[in-house]
């Protein structure tokens, strides 16, 4: 990693903000709330070195646990959040943060979901460019899952893809660039197919592997009294995915949301 441009970062940064208050910052960016801002301050006021918090929380009725790495590259100098392991299951991944950027927490569970997510990555010679990126849960590379890449070259344009098929917003509040940002996160999404039948529920998932979307009915949307109820609620949701519904309807989880 280029400590020289992360402490020139930080240093503008800190102009204006104290180190708690800049770090707090990126947790809530990156999804992970403001529950670990009390034993951030605490860490920070001990003036220890590098240092590691520990977060629990659920996604979908599925519990996940992180690992967040603070550094300090220079003595009594400024931390700032380096990476964080993420636990789904008994799958890890570790997940680089840079300049306060990188993966969010929603993503990094969609990630270990099997779901692709597009990022704005940087090359070896400093410049910025958007991919797809997605893990093979099948293949390891010492630690991590291996991360398959899918460029620009690669040709997958998921607006085209949506063209292909009839698909409607989850509701009269949602409009296209809504539907598409959902999907880009690697979202699990609702919305509407039309057919020659009508209009029916399904879930959909960007797959930049085949250059399409993928198309699937889920249990929760079968009709029964229950899951009826839920299809109401995903109709007029407010949230970005069908996975937030979900947890609506379980109201002692942690409702996780990108921000």
């Amino acid at each position: 990693m280029d400590w020289e441009i992360i402490l020139l970062y930080q240093t503008k940064q800190h102009m204006e903000k104290t180190n708690y208050e800049f770090l707090t910052e990126e947790l809530k960016y990156l999804g992970f709330g403001d529950s670990l801002n009390l034993s951030l301050e605490e860490k920070i006021k001990e003036n220890s070195g590098n240092f590691e918090l520990y977060y629990s929380g659920n996604i979908n009725d599925k519990p996940i646990d992180a690992i967040l790495y603070f550094a300090r590259p220079v003595p009594d100098g400024f931390y700032f959040f380096s990476d964080y392991q993420l636990a789904l299951g008994d799958k890890l991944q570790h997940f680089k943060i840079f300049k306060g950027r990188g993966v969010t927490l929603k993503e990094g569970y969609n990630l270990l979901s099997g779901r692709a997510v597009l990022k704005q990555l940087i090359g070896k010679n400093g410049q910025k460019y958007n991919a797809w990126i997605q893990l093979d849960l099948d293949k390891k590379e010492g630690e991590n899952f291996k991360v398959i890449t899918y460029h620009d070259s690669y040709g997958y344009d998921l607006s085209a893809a949506l063209d292909s098929f009839q698909i409607e917003t989850p509701s009269s509040n949602w409009d296209r660039s809504m539907l598409l940002k959902s999907l880009q996160r690697g979202n699990l999404q609702s919305a509407f197919l039309r057919d020659n039948s009508g209009m029916k529920r399904i879930l959909i998932e960007a797959n930049p592997k085949q250059k399409t979307i993928t198309i699937r009915e889920d249990e929760i949307f079968s009709g029964t009294a229950d899951t009826r109820n839920v299809q109401t609620e995903a109709a007029h949701a407010e949230t970005d995915d069908i996975e937030n519904v979900l947890n609506k309807k379980n109201p002692g989880t942690k409702r996780l949301k990108d921000i």
